[in-house]
């Protein structure tokens, strides 16, 4: 991740946030690596994520495909 340390945001496969009250997910964010763990599986997790990031310099955005 880049300097100024930016925003963070996963989003599911229907675009929403994923939030660190989630049963299902954890995210951690440790200086310039962040991890999106799934703990718990099933066919409905299946889909295109995104991570974006954010600074007042710029943005990108990743997208990951899972499949179960």
């Amino acid at each position: 991740m880049g300097k100024p340390n930016p925003d963070v945001e996963w989003l599911d496969t229907n675009g929403k946030p994923i939030t660190a009250k989630s049963d299902r997910f954890k995210i951690t964010t440790v200086d310039r690596l962040t991890t999106l763990a799934i703990l718990r599986t099933d066919h409905d997790i299946q889909g295109k994520y995104l991570l974006k990031v954010k600074n007042e310099l710029g943005e990108a955005k990743c997208e990951i495909p899972v499949e179960v």
